[in-house]
Protein backbone atom coordinates (compact mmCIF):
# COMPACT_ATOMS: atom_id res chain seq x y z
CA UNK A 1 0.00 0.00 0.00
CA UNK A 2 1.08 3.50 -0.91
CA UNK A 3 -1.49 6.24 0.78
CA UNK A 4 -0.92 9.85 0.84
CA UNK A 5 -3.06 12.02 3.00
CA UNK A 6 -4.39 14.46 0.39
CA UNK A 7 -8.30 13.59 -0.69
CA UNK A 8 -10.98 16.23 -1.56
CA UNK A 9 -10.79 18.30 1.55
CA UNK A 10 -7.33 19.68 0.02
CA UNK A 11 -8.96 20.79 -3.32
CA UNK A 12 -9.49 24.06 -3.95
CA UNK A 13 -13.51 25.91 -4.46
CA UNK A 14 -13.75 25.58 -7.84
CA UNK A 15 -11.08 22.83 -8.80
CA UNK A 16 -13.27 19.94 -6.85
CA UNK A 17 -12.82 16.17 -8.33
CA UNK A 18 -8.91 16.64 -8.58
CA UNK A 19 -7.92 14.22 -6.23
CA UNK A 20 -9.96 11.76 -7.96
CA UNK A 21 -8.64 12.76 -11.53
CA UNK A 22 -5.21 12.58 -9.95
CA UNK A 23 -5.66 9.20 -9.24
CA UNK A 24 -7.06 7.90 -12.60
CA UNK A 25 -4.16 10.27 -14.39
CA UNK A 26 -1.18 7.94 -12.09
CA UNK A 27 -1.70 5.00 -14.05
CA UNK A 28 -1.13 6.77 -17.63
CA UNK A 29 2.51 5.93 -17.16
CA UNK A 30 5.60 8.05 -16.62
CA UNK A 31 8.36 9.00 -18.91
CA UNK A 32 9.96 5.76 -18.68
CA UNK A 33 6.49 3.46 -18.63
CA UNK A 34 3.75 3.56 -21.37
CA UNK A 35 5.58 5.30 -23.61
CA UNK A 36 7.54 4.61 -27.07
CA UNK A 37 9.61 7.40 -26.81
CA UNK A 38 8.99 10.06 -24.04
CA UNK A 39 11.19 12.90 -26.20
CA UNK A 40 8.74 12.17 -29.19
CA UNK A 41 6.24 12.82 -26.88
CA UNK A 42 7.27 16.15 -25.26
CA UNK A 43 6.39 18.49 -27.85
CA UNK A 44 2.67 17.40 -29.39
CA UNK A 45 1.69 16.42 -25.21
CA UNK A 46 2.25 20.71 -25.16
CA UNK A 47 -0.12 20.90 -28.29
CA UNK A 48 -2.67 19.29 -26.79
CA UNK A 49 -2.75 20.82 -23.47
CA UNK A 50 -2.75 24.22 -25.61
CA UNK A 51 -5.67 23.33 -27.62
CA UNK A 52 -7.48 21.79 -24.41
CA UNK A 53 -7.06 25.29 -22.85
CA UNK A 54 -8.18 27.19 -25.75
CA UNK A 55 -10.66 24.87 -25.53
CA UNK A 56 -11.61 25.48 -22.32
CA UNK A 57 -11.48 28.81 -22.26
CA UNK A 58 -14.47 28.96 -25.25
CA UNK A 59 -16.35 26.58 -23.50
CA UNK A 60 -17.04 29.04 -20.13
CA UNK A 61 -18.12 31.49 -22.00
CA UNK A 62 -21.45 29.33 -22.65
CA UNK A 63 -23.70 31.09 -24.47
CA UNK A 64 -21.70 33.87 -25.89
CA UNK A 65 -19.03 30.78 -26.86
CA UNK A 66 -18.01 31.15 -30.51
CA UNK A 67 -20.13 27.67 -32.18
CA UNK A 68 -17.62 27.95 -35.20
CA UNK A 69 -14.04 28.93 -33.02
CA UNK A 70 -15.45 26.02 -30.81
CA UNK A 71 -15.96 23.31 -33.65
CA UNK A 72 -12.67 24.26 -34.76
CA UNK A 73 -10.80 23.47 -31.23
CA UNK A 74 -12.18 20.44 -30.87
CA UNK A 75 -10.88 19.41 -34.43
CA UNK A 76 -7.47 20.59 -33.32
CA UNK A 77 -7.27 19.01 -30.02
CA UNK A 78 -9.18 15.26 -31.20
CA UNK A 79 -6.44 15.67 -34.51
CA UNK A 80 -3.43 16.18 -32.00
CA UNK A 81 -5.06 13.17 -29.82
CA UNK A 82 -4.48 10.72 -32.75
CA UNK A 83 -1.38 11.72 -33.26
CA UNK A 84 -0.46 10.93 -30.09
CA UNK A 85 -1.90 7.57 -29.99
CA UNK A 86 1.13 5.86 -31.85
CA UNK A 87 3.61 7.19 -29.34
CA UNK A 88 2.51 5.80 -26.54
CA UNK A 89 1.67 2.32 -24.45
CA UNK A 90 -1.73 2.28 -23.46
CA UNK A 91 -2.10 0.70 -19.63
CA UNK A 92 1.32 -0.48 -19.31
CA UNK A 93 1.34 -0.47 -15.98
CA UNK A 94 -1.01 -2.39 -15.49
CA UNK A 95 0.35 -4.75 -17.72
CA UNK A 96 3.65 -5.58 -16.27
CA UNK A 97 2.16 -5.99 -13.30
CA UNK A 98 0.19 -8.89 -14.80
CA UNK A 99 2.41 -10.03 -16.49
CA UNK A 100 4.84 -10.47 -13.19
CA UNK A 101 2.33 -12.45 -11.04
CA UNK A 102 0.50 -9.25 -9.41
CA UNK A 103 -3.63 -9.22 -8.26
CA UNK A 104 -5.47 -6.51 -6.82
CA UNK A 105 -4.10 -3.81 -8.80
CA UNK A 106 -6.00 -0.81 -7.45
CA UNK A 107 -6.30 2.74 -6.18
CA UNK A 108 -8.76 4.68 -4.13
CA UNK A 109 -9.59 7.92 -3.26
CA UNK A 110 -11.72 9.80 -0.36
CA UNK A 111 -12.01 12.98 1.88
CA UNK A 112 -8.81 12.93 3.56
CA UNK A 113 -6.80 10.04 1.85
CA UNK A 114 -5.49 8.31 -1.53
CA UNK A 115 -4.00 4.91 -1.58
CA UNK A 116 -2.55 2.81 -4.06
CA UNK A 117 -2.61 -0.76 -4.16
CA UNK A 118 -0.94 -4.04 -5.11
CA UNK A 119 -0.50 -7.86 -4.49
CA UNK A 120 2.70 -9.58 -6.26
CA UNK A 121 5.04 -12.32 -5.28
CA UNK A 122 7.55 -11.47 -2.65
CA UNK A 123 10.53 -11.29 -5.21
CA UNK A 124 9.03 -9.45 -7.56
CA UNK A 125 9.20 -6.23 -4.35
CA UNK A 126 12.33 -4.37 -6.13
CA UNK A 127 9.70 -4.03 -9.71
CA UNK A 128 7.23 -2.46 -7.32
CA UNK A 129 9.31 0.02 -5.79
CA UNK A 130 10.80 0.13 -9.40
CA UNK A 131 7.57 1.39 -10.96
CA UNK A 132 6.25 3.43 -7.81
CA UNK A 133 9.04 5.51 -6.95
CA UNK A 134 8.95 6.68 -10.71
CA UNK A 135 5.09 7.33 -10.51
CA UNK A 136 6.04 9.85 -7.44
CA UNK A 137 8.77 11.43 -9.36
CA UNK A 138 8.46 11.39 -12.94
CA UNK A 139 4.36 10.44 -13.90
CA UNK A 140 2.79 11.58 -17.53
CA UNK A 141 -0.56 12.75 -17.80
CA UNK A 142 -1.20 11.08 -21.20
CA UNK A 143 -4.71 11.43 -22.57
CA UNK A 144 -5.69 14.17 -20.01
CA UNK A 145 -8.81 15.20 -21.30
CA UNK A 146 -9.89 11.22 -22.75
CA UNK A 147 -9.73 11.03 -19.10
CA UNK A 148 -11.46 14.15 -18.25
CA UNK A 149 -14.47 12.70 -19.84
CA UNK A 150 -14.12 9.37 -18.30
CA UNK A 151 -14.42 10.77 -14.82
CA UNK A 152 -17.62 12.98 -16.31
CA UNK A 153 -19.17 9.44 -17.49
CA UNK A 154 -18.27 7.97 -14.01
CA UNK A 155 -19.92 10.44 -11.99
CA UNK A 156 -23.00 10.46 -14.65
CA UNK A 157 -23.03 6.47 -13.72
CA UNK A 158 -23.06 6.72 -9.87
CA UNK A 159 -24.41 9.93 -9.16
CA UNK A 160 -26.57 11.26 -11.30
CA UNK A 161 -28.36 8.37 -13.03
CA UNK A 162 -28.43 6.88 -8.83
CA UNK A 163 -30.85 8.29 -6.92
CA UNK A 164 -29.42 6.55 -3.72
CA UNK A 165 -25.85 8.42 -4.84
CA UNK A 166 -27.89 11.83 -5.73
CA UNK A 167 -29.69 11.51 -2.35
CA UNK A 168 -26.23 10.89 -0.32
CA UNK A 169 -24.33 13.59 -2.49
CA UNK A 170 -27.35 16.53 -1.50
CA UNK A 171 -27.39 15.11 2.04
CA UNK A 172 -23.77 15.41 2.53
CA UNK A 173 -23.35 19.23 0.72
CA UNK A 174 -26.35 20.36 3.27
CA UNK A 175 -24.80 18.32 6.32
CA UNK A 176 -21.01 19.68 5.96
CA UNK A 177 -22.57 23.50 4.22
CA UNK A 178 -19.40 25.24 5.69
CA UNK A 179 -16.60 22.39 5.52
CA UNK A 180 -15.06 20.79 2.60
CA UNK A 181 -16.46 17.60 3.86
CA UNK A 182 -19.88 18.86 1.63
CA UNK A 183 -17.58 18.12 -1.24
CA UNK A 184 -18.10 15.57 -3.40
CA UNK A 185 -15.52 12.92 -3.28
CA UNK A 186 -15.70 12.95 -7.60
CA UNK A 187 -16.32 16.61 -7.65
CA UNK A 188 -19.00 19.16 -9.40
CA UNK A 189 -19.68 18.68 -13.01
CA UNK A 190 -19.35 22.21 -13.41
CA UNK A 191 -15.76 21.77 -11.40
CA UNK A 192 -14.92 18.32 -12.98
CA UNK A 193 -15.22 19.79 -16.87
CA UNK A 194 -12.64 22.35 -16.51
CA UNK A 195 -10.01 20.44 -14.71
CA UNK A 196 -6.84 21.65 -16.13
CA UNK A 197 -3.19 20.18 -16.66
CA UNK A 198 -1.46 22.84 -14.67
CA UNK A 199 -3.75 22.74 -11.38
CA UNK A 200 -3.28 18.82 -11.42
CA UNK A 201 0.18 19.10 -11.98
CA UNK A 202 0.92 21.16 -8.99
CA UNK A 203 -1.66 19.55 -6.48
CA UNK A 204 0.49 16.13 -7.86
CA UNK A 205 3.76 17.81 -6.43
CA UNK A 206 2.22 19.56 -3.19
CA UNK A 207 0.56 16.51 -2.12
CA UNK A 208 2.22 13.62 -3.56
CA UNK A 209 5.30 13.96 -1.63
CA UNK A 210 7.27 11.89 0.79
CA UNK A 211 6.50 13.52 3.81
CA UNK A 212 2.87 13.22 3.03
CA UNK A 213 2.73 9.48 2.21
CA UNK A 214 3.16 6.17 4.52
CA UNK A 215 3.90 3.04 2.58
CA UNK A 216 2.91 -0.29 4.40
CA UNK A 217 4.20 -3.33 2.72
CA UNK A 218 3.14 -7.26 3.91
CA UNK A 219 3.77 -10.48 3.43
CA UNK A 220 6.92 -12.68 3.48
CA UNK A 221 9.75 -10.11 3.15
CA UNK A 222 12.98 -9.84 4.73
CA UNK A 223 12.14 -6.82 6.80
CA UNK A 224 15.87 -5.10 6.97
CA UNK A 225 16.23 -6.04 3.09
CA UNK A 226 12.85 -4.05 2.19
CA UNK A 227 13.94 -1.50 4.27
CA UNK A 228 17.34 -0.77 2.93
CA UNK A 229 15.35 -1.08 -1.03
CA UNK A 230 13.17 1.34 -0.16
CA UNK A 231 15.26 4.24 1.01
CA UNK A 232 17.24 3.17 -1.96
CA UNK A 233 13.93 4.21 -4.58
CA UNK A 234 11.99 6.41 -2.62
CA UNK A 235 14.52 8.10 0.03
CA UNK A 236 15.80 10.77 -2.57
CA UNK A 237 12.23 11.96 -3.27
CA UNK A 238 12.54 15.73 -2.02
CA UNK A 239 9.58 16.74 1.07
CA UNK A 240 7.42 19.36 0.30
CA UNK A 241 5.54 22.19 2.20
CA UNK A 242 2.20 20.81 2.10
Amino acid sequence: YIRHRVGAVDEITGATGAAHFLEHLMFKGTKSIGTKGYEKEKKILRDINQAGALLDQEKMKGEFADNKRLEKLKKKLSDLQERHRPLILSNEIDRIYTENGAVKLNASTGQDVTTYQVSLPANKIELWARIESDRMTNPVFREFYQERDVIMEERRQSVESNPDGKLMEQFLATAFHAHPYGRPILGWPSDMSFLNPDYIWNFFKLYHAPNNTVIAIVGDINKTATKTMIKRYFGGIKRKLC
